[in-house]
């Protein structure tokens, strides 16, 4: 299926199985992200192999940049992704989520910039909300600003509200309350 001339969703939701199966079935976490960043790579999107802390804070740099004038608490109602092939990358990206901060923690910081970032760009979708609460996580936890990530939590809560993605809440409420 994965060398078959088929349309993106249906290879994803290929990818989505064996990424599951690796993590949660096989209990192989680094085998599942590397499963989800080859499917992340045949989308266009790339993190590099070694990330260091120069590659964090180009990262870190440019998030901050890209949200420089905007009131953070109106990304909730900022522009909705329209592109489905970018909700598509936005929620692989989220799968890998959870996988990354328990395995690889300088990748999970990555993820949680880009989907930032696209989020910004590219507009909103239920996959934002888990992007802004890691967001506020990576605020509180590494850079030290608490009143900033509560205020990213919250933009995180109101999108899950605007697009009802109850399928998301426990995930986000999760990862609102470990800051």
């Amino acid at each position: 299926i994965f060398e078959q001339n088929l349309p993106i969703k249906e290879k994803i939701d290929a990818y989505s199985v064996r990424i599951h199966s690796f993590y949660f079935l096989k209990g192989e976490p680094v085998n599942a992200v590397d499963e989800g960043l080859e499917a992340l790579s045949r989308l266009g999107v790339n993190f590099p192999k070694k990330i260091s802390k120069l590659v964090h804070a180009r990262e870190i740099i440019k998030t901050k940049y890209m949200m420089k004038g905007l009131c953070i608490m109106s990304l909730s109602d900022h522009p909705t992704m329209e592109d489905e092939n970018r909700r598509i990358v936005m929620n692989m990206m989220e799968m890998l989520l959870v996988m990354t901060y328990v395995s690889n923690q300088a990748l999970f910081v990555l993820i949680t910039l880009k989907m930032a970032q696209w989020s910004i760009c590219y507009g909103v979708s239920k996959h934002s909300s888990m992007a802004f609460a890691c967001y506020g996580v990576l605020l509180c936890n590494r850079m030290g600003d608490a009143a900033g990530g509560t205020k990213f939590g919250k933009v995180a809560m109101s999108i899950l509200e605007r697009f009802s993605a109850k399928d998301m809440e426990s995930k986000v409420i999760l990862v609102n309350s470990a800051f």
